[in-house]
């Protein structure tokens, strides 16, 4: 990269400013995503360490209460023995007897590492057995209150599960104690098991990495077996909590203890706001067992962080250097260039005395020199953009347009609403005095811009428009359509854009005579459409300046030319039709296909024949206003490029076409009701308050429907069918009486004279007294 223009403006180039921003913001997001990182980790650890922590406690929970009913089944085991039963039972029967109980208990406990000692208390007797081999009364048995307290009070003691066993706890011992055969006061033995609280202390450390001794607590809330390991030191932590800690460190626990209970619903864990407490309760046992952890053993060192994300840190740091540089060098290079090209093709540079602080101060005054220069060349642009389309059109009617060249380019320079992407049909307009005589170049001018400007009215957005003088008093329009409009619609909007502006202009104080020609699918044929339309001019013109006699010696109504002859003979062949002589129309349309092509032998003969002939139904249908079913292969595409064999089948299909349509047609003129509506109408055209509704009732049908048949029928609506007659009448008697405006309004059924003369002149373009004056004029 050229980073030449930079030591001209050291560090305050756009390059260096760019730069700094990017890197600052790539460690501006390094720290948020390691605030974001710890955050997530922090959180992460915490969650796995007391997930762990909790499945540790399941698993000393588990681990107790398997002990717990391994040393039941052997309460039930000994409390079923036959010695055992034989004492309880008959007590007095002592001996031989007394040496195997104690011989028994002994043997049982010495299976068990769990159980410190087992007794047997015999109510009958007030004997106690013990594993150590002893046989005492009770009174003399240094462990008197304790069997004593349960006897007194055993619903004080916990079940263990649904067994007959139960859990005491007195002082500091628990025990495991069964009265059989029966309970309660109906006792006849109890068993007592000590648990060794070395034994229990060790299962509830287990082998598991803990911080903290886990605490094994009552359904009361008091802790069992309680007390240091043996051994321990507390510098593993296991003699962190339970007695001999320090006073505050018992207030801590016994605060952190409130209000737990053997409920299930409080096992998990919670923050205390100094450390987490985790709880798990057994249901065997109804047990809770505790721990106690301070927060910063959970909390994760930076290190730690460190080490999980540094592979991400560094990507991600590179990956930062590498985009801040690559988008420095997107946003630099450019303008690298356009300093370049702008020192290079010599633009005038602001001097150095100028408030340039870098390469966009010194671009924007030169953009800004540029844009005062575009502006001033646009305006000129604008003044000469018609005069250039003007030229445009010239060149492509008069056929000297360059092939090859890209007109749509060629019209977008210049603004021009043509697209150049569509359908194509060009008019010769002839302007001409009333008489038919020839205009000067004033009033060629003058006369013109009144056409053109009514042309643009009646086409309206159906199409795009462009007309101008072509030379003396002939213009050219030239009209565009949509790609996707059929050949035939195009055809039928120009055929009623040139009536309706003939009709237009009959009263002015100019004439016209147009020509059209055929339609093409490419601008640069519009040479071609333009050259057809002036030779139908041309032919007009002739027509008009007959005489009516038959200058070359043929009958009076004798044609002019070929399509005028078409023309005569398709509109016999819809007279016929219109006189309901169907096989008379269609014999007549073929013999005309026949005349067509009996010239076999020249070929374009034929293709000048069946043209016209297509071209002379496809007229008949527009005047009738007869619509080309859609998608049918008749009239939907030109002619130009086609062989005989398929203008043949075309006019075959045109013909024949041709008498089903009109066949339609005026059937649907002949409908019953329509023939009944219009005689209606012309006997009561003069009644103002002639309706749709009141020729319905009169006929009797829905108005709807009689509105439906009037549109599909005559191609026009009710009320302007019902209007054109009134107008009609309107013509007849301001040209043969002296009656009033008003009163001829009043007369043809108008309800005020304003109505009158808006209805009149939007029919005939004028007021209904400058007709009568122009008429009479």
């Amino acid at each position: 990269m050229d980073l030449r223009f930079i030591s001209r403006y050291k560090y305050r180039s756009i390059f260096t400013k760019t730069l700094a921003i990017l890197i600052g913001l790539m460690f501006l997001l390094i720290m948020i995503f390691y605030g974001f990182s710890y955050k997530v980790v922090s959180d992460q650890i915490t969650e796995k360490f007391c997930l762990s922590n909790l499945n540790m406690l399941g698993k000393t929970c588990d681990a107790i209460d398997l002990t717990l009913s391994y040393i039941n089944q052997s309460i039930t085991q000994v409390s079923e023995n036959e010695n055992i039963i034989s004492t309880v039972v008959a007590p007095s029967e002592q001996g031989q007897r007394d040496f195997e109980v104690a011989n028994l208990l002994h043997a049982s406990a010495g299976k068990n590492p769990s159980v410190e000692e087992i007794l047997l208390y015999v109510p009958f007797s007030r004997t106690v057995y013990t594993s150590s081999q002893k046989v005492t009364p009770l009174d003399r048995y240094e462990g008197r209150d304790t069997v004593e307290t349960f006897i007194e009070n055993a619903s004080g003691s916990a079940a263990f599960g649904s067994t007959d066993t139960r859990l005491f706890h007195y002082g500091d011992d628990v025990y495991m104690v069964r009265d059989f055969p029966m309970t309660g006061i109906n006792r006849l033995g109890t068993l007592f098991y000590k648990l060794s609280p070395e034994a229990f202390r060790q299962l509830a450390a287990g082998r598991q990495a803990l911080s903290g001794r886990i605490l094994v607590m009552d359904a009361g809330g008091e802790e069992l077996f309680g007390g240091p390991v043996p051994g321990g030191d507390g510098g593993d932590g296991l003699a962190r909590h339970g007695k001999g800690m320090a006073p505050q460190e018992e207030m801590r626990i016994a605060g952190d203890m409130d209000g737990y209970t053997a409920n299930g619903d409080m096992d998990g864990y919670a923050d205390n706001g100094e450390g987490l407490t985790f709880r798990v309760t057994s249901a065997l046992t109804g047990w809770g067992y505790v721990l106690l952890e301070d927060r910063h053993l959970f909390a994760p060192e930076i290190s730690d962080i460190l080490l999980l994300i540094l592979p991400l840190l560094i990507m991600f740091f590179f990956v930062s250097l590498f985009l801040s540089l690559y988008i420095t060098r997107t946003i630099y290079a450019p303008i690298n260039r356009l300093l370049s090209s702008v020192t290079r093709k010599g633009m005038p540079l602001p001097s150095d005395g100028a408030d340039i602080r870098n390469e966009y101060d010194l671009l924007t005054a030169a953009f800004d020199h540029a844009a005062v220069q575009n502006s001033d060349l646009n305006a000129v642009i604008r003044e000469i953009a018609p005069d250039i389309e003007k030229k445009l059109f010239r060149d492509l009617l008069s056929g000297h347009w360059e092939p090859g060249t890209d007109l749509r380019a060629a019209f977008t320079r210049v603004g021009s609403v043509f697209g150049c992407e569509g359908r194509y049909v060009a008019l010769a307009i002839l302007l001409t005095t009333p008489d038919n005589g020839q205009l000067n170049e004033v009033e060629a001018g003058v006369y013109f811009v009144g056409a053109r400007n009514l042309l643009y009215k009646l086409a309206g957005t159906d199409c795009a428009l462009h007309v101008q003088l072509y030379e003396g008093n002939l213009a050219a329009a030239v009209l565009e359509f949509d790609r996707r409009t059929a050949v035939f619609k195009v055809k039928e909007f120009t055929s009623g854009l040139i009536r309706d502006f003939c009709s237009a202009v009959q009263n002015a104080t100019f004439q016209v005579q147009i020509g059209r020609g055929q339609v093409y699918d490419s601008m640069e044929d519009i040479g071609f459409s333009f050259q057809q339309a002036r030779e139908q001019l041309m032919y007009i013109r002739y027509m008009d300046q007959s005489t009516g006699e038959n200058e070359g010696g043929g009958a009076p109504n004798e044609p002019r030319s070929q399509l005028e002859y078409y023309r005569m003979r398709v509109g016999q062949v819809a007279k016929m039709v219109e006189e309901e002589d169907m096989a008379g129309a269609q014999a007549l349309a073929d013999r005309l296909l026949s005349e067509c092509t009996s010239d076999t032998e020249n070929g374009q003969k034929a293709r000048e024949a069946l043209t016209d002939y297509c071209n002379a139904v496809e007229e008949c249908l527009i005047e009738l206003h007869v619509d080309w079913p859609e998608g049918d292969t008749g009239l939907d595409s030109g002619y130009g490029d086609r062989t005989v064999e398929e203008l043949t089948g075309k006019a075959q299909e045109a013909g024949r076409g041709l008498v089903s349509l009109l066949e339609g047609y005026y059937k649907k003129r002949r409908h019953k009701f329509i023939v009944a509506a219009r005689s209606y109408i012309d006997e009561h055209y003069s009644d103002s308050s002639l309706s749709l509704n009141g020729v319905a009732g009169y006929l009797g049908v829905n108005p709807s429907y009689l509105s439906k048949l009037f549109t599909e029928a005559l191609h026009k609506h009710f009320n302007d069918y019902l209007n054109e007659c009134r107008v009609e009448e309107a013509k007849k008697l301001l040209m043969t009486n002296r009656l009033t405006v008003k009163e001829i309004g009043y007369r043809t059924g108008f309800n005020s004279v304003q109505n009158f003369i808006r209805v009149f002149k939007r029919y005939e373009n004028v007021t209904p007294g400058q007709y009568r004056d122009l008429k009479r004029g």
